[in-house]
């Protein structure tokens, strides 16, 4: 009883001289989506890559159909979501652009972005993309900020129909 009186002092003191420790903000956990990449009426994405740092991956919310997904993390903080295409019925073309929107729920990890200064979470992506017919070929285009759309969210959604 007595050493709580004494804590509680201790602590009122401190807050009334300003030296008591501020709170960190919580983490932020977000939806993943890959959004808005251009493309001509007879390219598809074919697959994805997102290399991340600061960020840790909660789960995988939307795979699309014919899609194989995969998603891990190495011993730190730095990890990876890969996706392909298996069939070309599957592929992402502009007649279902949405497939690849909320596809991963992630947190930020506060402490790395005040760790790395004023350097947010990072996140290197990119997609695979080709062209309907004889040109097999495919093209790495490497994804923009507004390409990798951060969504604030603390759930996936629930399933498409």
């Amino acid at each position: 009883m007595r050493h709580d009186l004494k804590m509680r002092t201790i602590a009122a003191l401190l807050a009334l001289t300003g030296l008591a420790a501020t709170p960190v903000a919580a983490s932020q956990t977000e939806l993943l989506s890959i959004v808005g990449v251009p493309l001509n009426a007879n390219e598809y994405i074919r697959q994805f890559t997102i290399q991340t740092e600061g960020i840790h991956i909660l789960a995988v919310c939307n795979i699309p159909n014919g899609w194989h997904v995969a998603a891990g993390l190495y011993d730190s903080i730095d990890g990876d979501m890969k996706g392909d295409g298996g069939l070309g019925a599957s592929w992402v073309s502009n007649k279902n652009p949405d497939e690849l929107q909320d596809m991963f729920l992630v947190r930020v990890d506060k402490y790395t972005e005040a760790w790395n200064g004023s350097l947010p979470p990072t996140y290197r992506a990119s997609v695979s993309t080709g062209r309907y017919g004889l040109d097999l070929r495919l093209k790495r285009r490497a994804l923009t900020k507004g390409q990798l759309k951060r969504t604030p969210a603390d759930r996936c959604p629930p399933p498409r129909a």
